[in-house]
This record gives C-alpha cells, sequence and structure tokens, in this order.
C-alpha cells in the first residue's frame, strides 16, 4: 500500500463505497424514481426566472424564500426547515453532527445503503435489528435495542426503501419513547404512504425527532438534488453547522420554489402510480 494512501482515513479505506453500476433495461426501476417528468412549462419558467439572476454572485447564504414555501406546504414552522442538496446531504450533516468515533448508530436492514456508509466513513458503531420474516419492522427489537444500548442516533426510512414496510404513527410514538437519542424518520416516500402526512404533528412534542423529505420521488426531481430536514429550530441551529456554507445553488432553490408553486401537477400521478403498485403486486403474486 503507497504512503499516500495511508494518509487517508481507515475508516474510509475499509469501505466499498456507494456504487450504482449503470445497466440497460427497457424500464429502468432499481432507483424509485418517478417516471413522469415535471411538465414543461414549468421548466421554462424556472429556466426563464434563472436567466435573469446574477450568476457570478454566490446565492443567499439562507434560502428563506423556500424554507417558507416548504413550511406552508408541509404546515410547519420555516424555523424549523433546513433545506439540502437531496436527502443525503441532510443524512450526512445529521450524523456529522450527532455521531462521533464509538457512537451507536441503529439502523434497520435491509434498508437505505447510504446510512452504513455514513456511519462507518464517522466511525460510529451499528446497532442493527433486521425486519422480521414477513419484512414488517421489529418495533419491539428496536424498542428494546434502544432501551439497552441507548444509541446516540436510530435512523429508520417508513416508507422503507427497499421492503416498503412503514411504522404506524403510535409505533413511532413507542420508538420516541423507548430512549432519548435522535430518532430520524427518513420519509422520502411518504406521498405514497398511506399516511402522507407521516410523523410531522409529532416534531412540536418530541425534541429528539427528526424527518427528512426529498424532492427526488413524488415530485419527479431527482436530477435537481433537492432534500430538506424537519425538526425543532434548536437542533436546525445545530445541524445547519454541518452544512457546507452556501450549499444551495440558485438553480436548485428556484426550481424547488417553482415546483411547489405549481405542485397540482404530482398530485394525479400519485394516484396513478398507487394504483399501478397494488397492480403489479397482484400480478406478481400469481407466480408460484
Amino acid at each position: 500500500m503507497s504512503s499516500s494512501i495511508l494518509n487517508i482515513k481507515e475508516s474510509v479505506r475499509e469501505i466499498k463505497g456507494y456504487k450504482n453500476p449503470p445497466s440497460e433495461a427497457r424500464i429502468k426501476l432499481n432507483q424509485n424514481e418517478n417516471p413522469f417528468p415535471i411538465p414543461s412549462d414549468i421548466k421554462e419558467d424556472i429556466l426563464n426566472t434563472v436567466r435573469r439572476m446574477e450568476w457570478e454572485r454566490y446565492p443567499k447564504f439562507d434560502p428563506a424564500e423556500l424554507r417558507v414555501k416548504l413550511g406552508k406546504y408541509i404546515g410547519f414552522s420555516p424555523d424549523g426547515i433546513l433545506v439540502s442538496n437531496g436527502s443525503d446531504e441532510i443524512i450526512f450533516a445529521l450524523f456529522l453532527a450527532v455521531i462521533s468515533k464509538g457512537d451507536k448508530v441503529l439502523i434497520t436492514p435491509p434498508t437505505f445503503a447510504v446510512y452504513e456508509l455514513v456511519g462507518n466513513i464517522v466511525e460510529g458503531e451499528p446497532l442493527e435489528v433486521y425486519h422480521r420474516e414477513d419484512l414488517s419492522f421489529d418495533v419491539d427489537g428496536i424498542i428494546k435495542s434502544r432501551k439497552m444500548n441507548n444509541p446516540r442516533l436510530t435512523i429508520i426510512p417508513t416508507p422503507c426503501n427497499p421492503t416498503g414496510a412503514a411504522l404506524t404513527f403510535n409505533e413511532v410514538v413507542e420508538i420516541l419513547n423507548s430512549g432519548d437519542g435522535i430518532l430520524a424518520v427518513d420519509e422520502a416516500y411518504i406521498q405514497f404512504s398511506d399516511n402522507p402526512k407521516g410523523a410531522l404533528e409529532l416534531v412540536d412534542k418530541y425534541s429528539n425527532l427528526v424527518i427528512l423529505r426529498t424532492f427526488s420521488k413524488a415530485f419527479a426531481a431527482a436530477g435537481l438534488r433537492i432534500g430538506f430536514m424537519i425538526t425543532n429550530p434548536e437542533l436546525t441551529v445545530e445541524f445547519r453547522k454541518t452544512l457546507v456554507p452556501y450549499n444551495l445553488g440558485i438553480f436548485t432553490s428556484t426550481a424547488a420554489v417553482k415546483i411547489l408553486e405549481s405542485r397540482n401537477f404530482m398530485e394525479e400521478k400519485i394516484e396513478y402510480i398507487k394504483e399501478q403498485r397494488e397492480y403489479l403486486f397482484s400480478e406478481l403474486k400469481k407466480i408460484k
């Protein structure tokens, strides 16, 4: 091993890194992207607005207009919203702010691969509570592990990527009550669930709850990389410190605002996707 490689942290050298090799297929499903594009008139509006902006200037340090729009959309104070380049960046900020070497992180395999990747980079100690045989969350196991091991961070995608399992509202409450460590609920697919409000109303009641959301799925904007965190304002101040300054460019923030202003385009598509999901599932079940 060369001396230059030895300068890289051992925790980084030991991991494989996140990979998603390209593959040719007539129908692409492997990244759960929305197959219905943002309408052309919205794209044109975004492009025309950005053309008139000052590209030579840094973007606003705080994209307040976007946070206000998001606050109105979800019904929450803008002071408790933090925006980022995709929810992946928010996940990095979360781990950097909370986890030091040896701190415990509870995950629920099979789960979103980025959690383990970032946990290894910051040298956290993983705790794993696997799904049950029917692919539902082992809520009792999660609660038991939180009580026994007191992890600083528990991060659960609900609905889950890749299983589709979802925590109920009451299960989120039970998990929150099982320990003081932060519970991060990743709601990237919340618009496709039976409870589109998710855990939102719990944020004001629990100071250790963090919700992660994204524009990549329901909003059909995976290529734009827009994510956001919802939590209490006191935590938002701390998490902002671990984000790169000026992290959101003018194109991204402008696009996010325009998409929110014209979000009616996605509502009927969400219902159609849900219907097609049920159809696909019913057809798959016919295969022995």
